[in-house]
């Protein structure tokens, strides 16, 4: 959720939706509160999770703002990006270099919220539901509980952040990231997915360090439908599918 820009953008432009939002860190919760009454919603100061009322470790960067990193309950994750900032090089749109700002994750803790029990207690699979999950790395163990409840129909559509790639234990998710719309468009009408390893080997070496690891060329993951994943400097690796293309 981080500070709910993106959000407060949809809600303009969606304004029969009505927020439900989740953040657990503190630094944002004032705004977040106060965005979530003016358009009649819900803030919780909790982490989006598989349990309810876990206290878990939190990390986060201390140059959040500075250079736009994360935080996450994976410190692999708040690592990977917390301690590099890309800075582009040359006129080629791929073309970035990357250096260590010297910092490290700060940690606090959290409670945790099991989202697909939130969504089944407080919701009929008829109401109109939209999902936006930015969860740094948490997002892969979320989406395969919804499966498993059988939440996964609730939703209208469902965009997430995909982290494959931000750590190297991480890496055997590319194939989620490429398999997941194909499962939820039986009944999902819109799945969107920004993942960088969607966009191309070119930008993968430019961004990841493969040191120590064969080459990547199986990275790049065909979306099964719906053609190529687009490319851009700003969303370098967005697969959206609609029921509309079947």
């Amino acid at each position: 959720m981080n500070a709910g820009k993106d959000t407060e953008s949809f809600l303009i432009k969606n304004p029969d939706y009505t927020p439900i939002l989740f953040e657990p860190n503190p630094m944002f919760s004032d705004r977040l509160d106060k965005l979530a009454k003016k358009y009649g919603g819900q803030f919780y100061k909790r982490a989006v999770w598989i349990q309810d009322d876990q206290v878990l470790t939190f990390k986060q960067n201390r140059n959040i703002f500075k250079n736009g990193v994360g935080a996450s309950m994976y410190e692999l994750n708040v690592n990977s990006i917390g301690k590099t900032r890309y800075v582009k090089t040359g006129t080629n749109k791929f073309d970035y270099g990357r250096f260590d700002d010297g910092s490290s994750p700060d940690s606090f803790q959290v409670n945790t919220l099991d989202l697909s029990n939130f969504i089944k207690h407080n919701f009929k699979q008829d109401d109109v539901i939209t999902l936006r999950l930015d969860v740094e790395g948490a997002e892969y163990e979320i989406l395969r509980k919804f499966i498993i409840d059988g939440v996964l129909c609730y939703f209208d559509r469902i965009e997430y952040e995909a982290h494959a790639f931000f750590s190297v234990e991480n890496r055997k998710f590319k194939v989620f990231d490429a398999v997941f719309p194909w499962i939820a468009s039986a009944c999902v009408k819109e799945v969107e997915v920004e993942a960088i390893h969607l966009a191309g080997l070119e930008y993968m070496e430019n961004i990841f360090d493969f040191s120590g690891l064969s080459r990547c060329d199986k990275c790049a993951l065909k979306p099964i439908d719906g053609g190529p994943a687009s490319i851009s400097q700003s969303k370098p690796g967005w697969w959206f599918y609609s029921q509309g293309d079947r």
